[in-house]
């Protein structure tokens, strides 16, 4: 069954918000479903944890290429979910988390191309279809 919010967001659709990146391998994340992720990459546990401590939405982007252990901004995806990070516990080495992804949005033509800011992403939600 599909749902729709016909509710207009008081926001400008053109601001951008910028909010932590997890890249996902070998995963697409579609709006309004839920997903449990196990999250191992040092960086991508810190976008978790910057979500969650901030209360912040995260956006979920795939990566272009698995093998690619360390992504930049050229090998994820243009087009991601903003998404919910539940609480949850930490691993060994790892963390598991429940991601409720909320809304599709499409990152910023702007972005930074510097390696070393590349866990904050430019969001902005994506024009109806």
């Amino acid at each position: 069954m599909l749902f729709r919010n016909d509710k207009r967001d008081n926001r400008d659709a053109s601001s951008n918000e910028t909010v932590p990146l997890l890249p996902l391998r070998e995963l697409i994340v579609f709006p309004h479903e839920v997903y449990a992720l196990l999250v191992g990459r040092q960086k991508s546990i810190k976008a978790l944890e910057a979500a969650e401590s901030g209360k912040r939405p995260i956006l979920l982007a795939a990566q272009k290429n698995a093998r690619v252990s360390e992504p930049g901004p050229d090998d994820i995806y243009a087009v991601g979910t903003l998404g919910v990070v539940v609480p949850s516990k930490r691993c060994w080495r790892a963390r598991r988390a429940l991601v409720s992804s909320v809304t599709p949005v499409r990152t910023s033509s702007s972005r930074s191309r510097s390696r070393k800011s590349r866990r904050f992403a430019s969001a902005r939600p994506r024009s109806r279809l």
